[in-house]
């Protein structure tokens, strides 16, 4: 990690001629890393945080209405002329994620999101960092494709933004974490997602069986590991690459995860579930 003064000088010069507070756009404000994004960031950028719906309502942020999927964002030709010559870092992290969404829709939203903010950095001439997925790796099969058509969208969405975002030329990096989980010290977390439901499935021991053998690997790292190494990047005014964010062979096996699980279950004074069956 950088010192103070090394990252004040490694820090973009903001459009006012300021060192210290460049204007960064962040989209999926709202989100699991997105809130860890805002706590990493705040310090050093002015941030505006694209929002479609749900406030933020967070002292520490400028809030933007708009659409990911309308063209300029669902701004005005002024407003998008004005947001384009006052942003100095873009980083977007917003993406429709939820399996559950036809196939279509999630195909959409992340292409044309992607998309038009690749459009905004270029206009700004402002670096673009684009937080994909780690699971990018795993090209779905036709036989993962039909029980699961979201999470092929999804995978073949995002990789797709990766590839608009290496041709259109536009300084930054693309960032692939695995799954985001809480903070490591706290466990805090802005919403629950799968896995945690799952975690809180086996903790309450009403997860009879695990898909997968005890020995495969759940890959997923804390929220503020994540947000600290995008932090890195962005102040750092890293202007290419793609940056794996994953346990790795440091993720827990399938068998661990139970075990731990069923320890967190002993530890808060409930009954000590039964280690579920693993159904490959």
């Amino acid at each position: 990690m950088p010192s103070d003064n090394q990252r004040l000088a490694l820090l973009p010069v903001g459009r006012t001629g300021r060192l210290d507070r460049p204007s960064l756009l962040l989209t999926g404000g709202s989100g699991v890393l997105g809130r860890a994004l805002i706590d990493e960031l705040s310090p050093d950028f002015d941030l505006l945080c694209l929002r479609r719906d749900t406030p933020l309502r967070d002292p520490r942020v400028r809030e933007l209405q708009g659409d990911l999927v309308a063209p300029r964002l669902g701004l005005s030709p002024l407003a998008w002329h004005e947001l384009a010559l006052e942003v100095d870092v873009v980083l977007h992290c917003a993406a429709e994620t939820d399996w559950r969404t036809p196939p279509q829709d999630i195909t959409r939203t992340n292409l044309r999101g992607a998309d038009t903010v690749l459009d905004l950095a270029a206009r700004a001439d402002a670096p673009l960092y684009l937080v994909s997925t780690a699971f990018v790796a795993n090209t779905p099969t036709e036989e993962d494709r039909r029980p699961f058509p979201g999470a092929a969208a999804y995978l073949d969405s995002m990789a797709r933004a990766e590839q608009m975002t290496r041709e259109a030329g536009v300084p930054g990096a693309i960032v692939r974490p695995s799954v985001v989980m809480g903070d490591s010290g706290s466990g805090r977390i802005a919403g629950r997602q799968g896995l945690t439901r799952m975690i809180g499935s086996m903790v309450l021991g009403q997860a009879p069986v695990l898909p997968g053998a005890p020995a495969t690997r759940i890959d997923m790292v804390p929220r503020d590991y994540v947000s600290r190494a995008i932090g890195d990047l962005v102040r750092g005014g890293v202007a290419d690459g793609e940056y794996w964010l994953t346990a790795g062979q440091e993720a827990m096996g399938l068998r661990e995860f139970a075990d731990v699980c069923a320890d967190v279950a002993v530890r808060h004074g409930l009954p000590r579930p039964q280690r579920p069956r693993f159904i490959p």
